[in-house]
């Protein structure tokens, strides 16, 4: 589970993958960062099909677990 700033705030949000989640659609959970941490507030999940892109089988995420 890779810390990465994806906002450009200077601080690291969580983003943690299941590409088997789902029978093998994949999911991408993204958890943001304030000063003091990790924050439930503002988590996102994220499908390949709600990003559009076709979610039976993609294994979503998998680039985000190796």
């Amino acid at each position: 589970m890779p810390l990465i700033d994806i906002d450009g705030d200077g601080r690291a949000e969580l983003v943690a993958a299941a590409p088997g989640e789902n029978a093998g659609d994949g999911a991408v959970w993204l958890v943001p960062a304030s000063g003091d941490g990790l924050l439930a507030d503002g988590s996102r999940s994220y499908g390949a099909a709600a990003l559009g892109g076709s979610g039976h089988g993609a294994h979503f995420g998998a680039v985000i677990d190796e």
